[in-house]
């Protein structure tokens, strides 16, 4: 199977490009949209499932402490996050995260751990509280994973990054083929343009891709729920804001690599995050940062193989070296600027630019040098 598929595309920035099952058919964008983006790189997606095919998995609730800016409250949207448990698993330990970050569910069920991650836990549990007074919290990973011993249970095959045959990963593709053997008819093929009300009812504008073909859908409601892109796209064609800069927030992501003291030989049974670190630090910044620790992994064997000099023994890079990709806040990241540069019956041009933040250098080196500065 390791040569079965096409590994993901990497580089000394992290994970670039996953694949599914070898296809990149998440990242396809149909010829009536036409992209140019200016400095920074970014993915639309108009696959069957979206990113929701090659995502980590990771899932969260928002903390009070993230919410206090916004018009709503984790009270308000606790409602919301229990029914998502209704048609999606999730693995996740009852550990100190849910004082802030409640799981929802009262029998959850997790992932066997491997050797790094249970090492590391205890580790961490034994200096927990120097970790507190920094402003870091810790504990095992929210996946949206199956971790029962189901038919669609995780299978500890060690090949999440290419597809999971299985199904253990959870894929809005599979929710919408539920929907649609209940009876809810789904259009595909179609790339939406715009809508427009018209009297008491909504109006759909789409094109069909394979041949350019316009059509219109009439609802007495629409429901736009498109990705970040794609939804700040149709809505802009939808009021006609051509050549108008739309600033679209986003949450930037780094990686580097800890270095843990004690080796651990193990197989490779699962490549998604091992353990979530949440840091509120002042230092660093008022606002909060997200980090995933990842234990060892193909794309992580292959990356130091290139790296590291012939003569130096690989296994020991492989016993010890680890990744953790973090995450910032929007108020800390570089934001993207989204124009609607032309529009056509069949089709848009749109233009993404990277706007710089000038904290967002200052919160990712503070973060690591706080991070590894931790004896594990």
């Amino acid at each position: 199977m390791d040569q079965l598929f096409p590994p993901a595309l990497a580089s000394r920035k992290g994970i670039e490009r996953r694949f599914i099952f070898g296809s990149d058919f998440p990242y396809r964008v149909p010829e009536q949209l036409t992209i140019t983006t200016k400095n920074c790189k970014t993915e639309f997606s108009h696959g069957y499932g979206g990113l929701g095919n090659v995502w980590g998995a990771a899932v969260m609730p928002y903390s009070e402490h993230q919410l206090r800016k916004w018009p709503i409250s984790l009270n308000e949207l606790k409602p919301s996050y229990k029914n998502i448990l209704r048609y999606m698993p999730i693995s996740a330990e009852a550990d100190n995260l849910q004082k802030k970050y409640p799981l929802f569910t009262d029998k959850p069920e997790a992932l066997k751990r491997n050797a790094p991650t249970d090492f590391l836990l205890k580790k961490l549990t034994e200096i927990e509280h120097h970790l507190q007074r920094n402003g870091i919290e810790f504990g095992r990973a929210r996946l949206a994973v199956d971790a029962s011993m189901g038919e669609q249970g995780c299978r500890y095959c060690g090949h999440c990054f290419d597809g999971c045959p299985y199904q253990s990963i959870f894929n809005p593709r599979y929710l919408f083929e539920n929907l649609q053997k209940s009876g809810l008819t789904i259009h595909k093929g179609f790339l939406v343009l715009e809508v427009r009300e018209i009297e008491n009812n909504v109006e759909v504008i789409a094109v069909e891709v394979s041949n350019g073909r316009t059509r219109k859908f009439t609802a007495e409601k629409v429901f736009l729920a498109a990705g970040h892109f794609a939804t700040t796209l149709i809505l802009a064609r939808s009021l006609n804001l051509l050549n108008s800069p739309i600033n679209i927030k986003s949450s930037q992501f780094f990686f580097f690599p800890p270095f843990l003291y004690k080796g651990h030989r193990y197989d490779i049974s699962f490549t998604l995050a091992d353990i979530f670190i949440e840091l509120i630090n002042p230092y660093i910044s008022s606002e909060q940062v997200h980090l995933q620790f990842y234990s060892r992994s193909q794309i992580i064997e292959e990356q130091l193989k290139s790296l590291l000099p012939a003569f130096f023994p690989k296994n020991i890079a492989f016993d010890r070296v680890h990744i953790i990709q973090g995450f910032l806040s929007s108020e800390d990241s570089d934001s993207i600027e989204l124009t609607l540069t032309d529009k056509y019956s069949d089709g848009s041009k749109v233009e993404i630019r990277g706007i710089e933040n000038t904290s967002t250098h200052k919160a990712v080196k503070r973060t690591q040098s706080l991070i590894m500065t931790l004896s594990v």
